[in-house]
C-alpha cells in the first residue's frame, strides 16, 4: 500500500508539472505569432517580446523549483553536516534580494541575539529556505512594505506588515501548485512546499499566522 501510494503521488505531481508549465509555453507560442504579425508595429512587437520574456521567466523559475524539490524529496538524510551559523546565512540572503527589494522600495530590518542555539545542518539547503521566505515577501506584497527578521536563541521570526496570506492559502500552506487566485506576479506554486520539505529534512518546526490588523509572519523553531 505505502508503494502505491508513493507511485500514485508521483504521477499526481508529474501530471500537475504537465499542466502548470502548459500555461506559459502556450502564452510563449502566441506571443511568438504576435510578434511575428507585429514587425511592422514596433511599440506591439516590443510588447510581445517582452511577453515572451515574462514567460520564459516563469517557465524557468517553474522548472528550478520542480527540480529543487525533487532533489529535497530524494534526500533522506545529509551528509557531512556543520553547525549552522544563522546570522551568516541570513545576512547573506538579504544580500542576494536586496536589488528586488529596493525596486519596491521594501526595507528589510535583521535584529538578532548573540546566544544562539547551535543546530547542524546543510548551510545551502537552508539558505534557500530563507531565499523563498524573503522572495515571497517581497513578490507579492505592495510598495513600501516593511520585513522584519528577529533571530533569537531557538527561534526564528520573519513577518512583514503586508497584506497577509489568502485564507485558502493558509489553510493549504504547503500544497504543491496552490496560489491566489488573480495573482499577476510569477511564481510556481511550489515556494512553500520547498521551505517544508527544508524545514523537515532540519527537524525545524514552521508555523505561518496572518497579523491583525495586517501583515505575515513565520517562526521557525527547533
Amino acid at each position: 500500500i505505502k508503494i502505491k501510494n508513493m507511485i500514485e503521488k508521483e504521477r499526481r505531481f508529474t501530471s500537475n508539472a504537465a499542466h502548470e508549465l502548459k500555461t506559459p509555453l502556450a502564452a510563449i507560442k502566441i506571443q511568438t505569432e504576435v510578434a511575428k504579425l507585429s514587425l511592422d508595429d514596433k511599440d506591439s512587437l516590443i510588447k510581445s517580446l517582452n511577453n515572451i520574456e515574462m514567460g520564459v521567466d516563469k517557465s524557468t523559475r517553474m522548472i528550478e523549483q520542480l527540480l529543487a524539490l525533487s532533489r529535497l524529496e530524494s534526500i533522506s538524510n545529509f551528509e557531512n553536516l556543520t553547525n549552522i551559523n544563522w546570522i551568516e546565512i541570513i545576512n547573506s540572503t538579504i544580500k542576494e534580494v536586496e536589488f528586488n527589494a529596493k525596486q519596491k522600495d521594501i526595507s528589510i530590518d535583521f535584529l538578532y541575539d548573540e546566544d544562539i542555539k547551535t543546530i547542524k545542518g546543510e548551510p545551502f539547503i537552508l539558505s534557500l529556505l530563507i531565499r523563498n521566505l524573503l522572495d515571497n515577501a517581497i513578490k507579492y506584497n505592495e510598495k513600501g512594505t516593511k520585513i522584519e527578521i528577529k533571530l533569537e536563541k531557538n527561534n526564528l521570526f520573519i513577518q512583514d506588515n503586508g497584506k497577509g496570506l489568502d485564507s485558502k492559502i493558509l489553510k493549504n500552506i504547503g500544497e504543491r501548485f496552490l496560489r491566489p487566485a488573480g495573482q499577476k506576479q510569477i511564481g510556481s506554486g511550489l515556494g512553500f512546499s520547498i521551505i517544508m520539505q527544508i524545514a523537515k529534512l532540519h527537524n525545524l518546526n514552521v508555523n505561518f499566522e496572518n497579523i491583525n490588523p495586517n501583515g505575515f509572519k513565520i517562526n521557525i523553531y527547533w
